[in-house]
């Protein structure tokens, strides 16, 4: 029965190696007679050893290599009764193949070595230091690895054409392909240094690749002739110097590549990525370039969630990290691009589609940035358990009190609808409007706004009992003017108007009430109420009390009247005008009536309607002749009266007017 036996490493490798030497030198008949030669001869093993040596005993086949030293214990043992007879199973020697530094071209050998990996099910092809001559390009198989013996040991010198390492079946997907420890170095005829076409799986770690400079190849290239041919492949402390395009991760879908710890110096673009999704640039330096990172998508959603993250960006003359190239950069979608350290140059450049930004260490980029396509709450910071009294759930803390004048806090909207909100128990307390102005709502009102701070500009809102009052918009600098408006139920709008000429910010404490004048508060430059205009007063400190003054009434704040808020009645005949003389309004004007037309009448009537709606109370006219052609009709001792109510006054003519001849009143209304 054959045996299958592990591979023995190490101290466990030297013993038994050792036994068996042993046992032949000592010409052991049971092993002796057992052993079956394959190169050289037993006797001759540890005199001049061979490369490597087969023996069997008891049906499996074991085979031994020496390392350089050339003696027992540094062999290594391993055991297999199936396949091939081969000098070692678990990698193929590329100098057995004439791969070695002697300045001859050698992409031949390194060819036949690869094919035979694959002839003989072989996992690794190893390369000797040393600088190893390419004319042509060598292409890999799945599931081979090609190792070198370091970066700066092993170097590959390629002077063909096409690159130096491509596929041996393109447009055949292939797995498990993985490059170890070495160098490529090209010249600029060559497309490249590593092609992986139609492959996925794969591994590279710790393989540099120098180009000739701009404009010449790509060190690293992974493309797909159909989309998802080439993906999950991860480079590990790769390096690209002097190349076109460092690493180019290529259409079609190249997804979920991953560069870690890779560095691209010198390159027109450090890496390029092009409709591919997911990939992942971690802990990477990308410096010296034109342009570090590229990411390019020829439609939507075929370049999305990308990741660079913790990178370094140094010396990158165009841009760090550039979204969109020969494309639209809002083609990209949902990058996400965080906690790099951009040492120097232009952090972003292009408006990818739904960014997120966290942290990246430059004062060029914001340092949290997130955009988001979903409607419903995107955003959402809670807090479940219960908090000590004045325990803050987000703080913002600006502490550098240097010179400039930074903004702390920036909200940037276009919309109309209001961009911060409190609510309490389902209820609206307070909002800040995109167009500058705040309302608050609650059972305190204004009263309790003792304290509020208004600037010489903006706009601040309160609602008290179902009632609007604007305070702010401020105008010219000294002054704060609370400008607007309070409407009651009839949509009357009431104005506190200008506020004397204190300085913007001082501290104003009132509580509205609710009637009509048009009152004016004045305070002193340290925000002292001095005045409430029409009335004046001084405080007598001596005798406690306030000696109060009335001064001018102005009526002027009211709507302007026009010729159809007065109706005239049919006895003044049926083509008679009234004509409404300039800034007259509900409290105070003049109206001229000219009668004219057939059904004059005895005792006409005057109605005037208010435009500003019902008064809180019918109030009173006061109503006076003043001239007219008409010498007859309100001669003294002639009477009319005036019927007052909520929503007009009426005028009774005790008379009948004259065709053409004109009547002019005056009123005086108060409530």
């Amino acid at each position: 029965m054959t045996t299958y036996l592990p591979r023995i490493d190490s101290v466990m490798s030297s013993l038994f190696a050792k036994s068996i030497a042993m046992r032949m030198r000592d010409n052991d008949p049971t092993v002796v007679a057992a052993l079956t030669p394959c190169r050289g001869s037993p006797e001759g093993v540890f005199s001049d050893p061979p490369s490597s040596l087969r023996f069997q005993i008891d049906g499996p086949a074991l085979w031994w290599k020496t390392t350089p030293r050339g003696d027992a214990t540094g062999w290594v043992i391993i055991a297999d009764g199936a396949g091939p007879i081969v000098d070692d199973p678990y990698y193929i020697d590329a100098a057995d193949y004439g791969v070695v530094d002697d300045g001859a071209d050698h992409s031949a050998g390194l060819q036949a070595a690869m094919d035979a990996a694959v002839a003989q099910d072989v996992l690794i092809v190893q390369v000797p230091a040393g600088t190893i001559e390419l004319g042509s390009t060598v292409r890999y198989h799945g599931d081979i690895t090609l190792r070198g013996q370091g970066a700066q040991a092993t170097i590959f010198h390629f002077t063909g054409t096409g690159y130096t390492f491509e596929q041996s079946t393109p447009g055949t997907r292939i797995f498990n392909v993985k490059f170890h420890d070495f160098q490529i170095s090209y010249e600029a005829a060559a497309a490249g240094g590593i092609h992986l076409d139609d492959v996925s799986l794969a591994r590279l770690d710790n393989v540099a690749v120098f180009g000739p400079g701009l404009g010449s190849g790509s060190g690293f290239r992974i493309s797909g002739s159909t989309n998802g041919f080439a993906v999950y492949n991860a480079f590990y402390h790769c390096r690209a110097l002097s190349c076109d395009d460092g690493f180019l991760v290529d259409a079609a879908g190249s997804n979920d590549t991953h560069l870690f710890d890779c560095r691209a110096t010198a390159c027109a673009r450090g890496v390029y990525v092009l409709d591919s999704n997911h990939i992942v640039i971690e802990a990477c330096a990308i410096e010296s370039s034109t342009r570090g990172v590229v990411i390019d998508a020829s439609i939507s959603a075929v370049s999305d969630s990308l990741t660079i993250a913790n990178t370094r960006f140094e010396g990158n003359t165009a841009a760090n990290i550039q979204f969109g190239d020969a494309f639209a950069a809002a083609n990209v979608r949902y990058p996400n691009i965080h906690n790099n350290h951009h040492v120097t140059g232009t952090p972003i450049v292009g408006a990818p589609s739904f960014p997120t930004y966290v942290g990246d260490t430059s004062g060029l980029l914001q340092s949290l940035q997130i955009v988001t396509p979903f409607l419903v709450e995107p955003f959402r910071l809670e807090r479940t358990v219960a908090a000590p009294t004045g325990e803050v759930m987000i703080h913002m803390v600006d502490s550098n009190s240097g010179s400039g004048a930074p903004v702390t806090v920036q909200i940037t909207t276009e919309r109309v609808s209001p961009q911060i909100r409190g609510v309490r128990a389902s209820i609206t307390r307070w909002e800040l409007l995109s167009d500058g102005s705040a309302s608050f709502t609650g059972a305190v009102g204004c009263a309790g706004l003792t304290t509020t701070t208004l600037q010489a500009t903006g706009t601040v809102s309160f609602i008290t009992a179902g009632q609007n009052v604007f305070l702010g918009d401020g105008v010219s600098a000294g002054n704060v003017t609370l400008e607007n408006r309070k409407a009651d139920a009839n949509n009357l709008t009431y104005n506190i108007k200008r506020i004397g000429t204190a300085a913007a910010g001082a501290r104003l404490g009132w509580q509205w009430d609710s009637n009509e004048s048009d009152n004016q508060l004045h305070f002193d430059t340290s925000g002292n109420l001095l005045a409430i205009r029409p009335f004046a007063w001084v405080y007598d400190g001596t005798n406690g009390r306030v000696v109060t003054s009335v001064g001018r009434l102005a009526t002027n704040r009211n709507t302007v009247l026009v010729d159809g808020d007065v109706a005239l009645s049919a006895g003044w005949g049926s083509t008679a005008t009234v004509v409404v003389a300039a800034n007259s309004n509900e409290h105070r004007g003049q109206m001229t009536i000219t009668p004219s037309g057939a059904g004059i009448a005895l005792d006409p009537t005057v109605t005037l309607t208010f435009p500003n709606g019902t008064w809180a109370a019918a109030g009173w006219t006061m109503l006076v002749r003043n001239g007219g052609s008409d010498t007859v009709l309100l001669i003294p001792g002639q009477q009319w009266t005036v019927a007052d109510n909520a929503t007009n006054f009426v005028v009774q003519i005790r008379g009948t007017p004259t065709d053409g001849l004109t009547v002019i009143f005056r009123w005086w209304r108060v409530g």
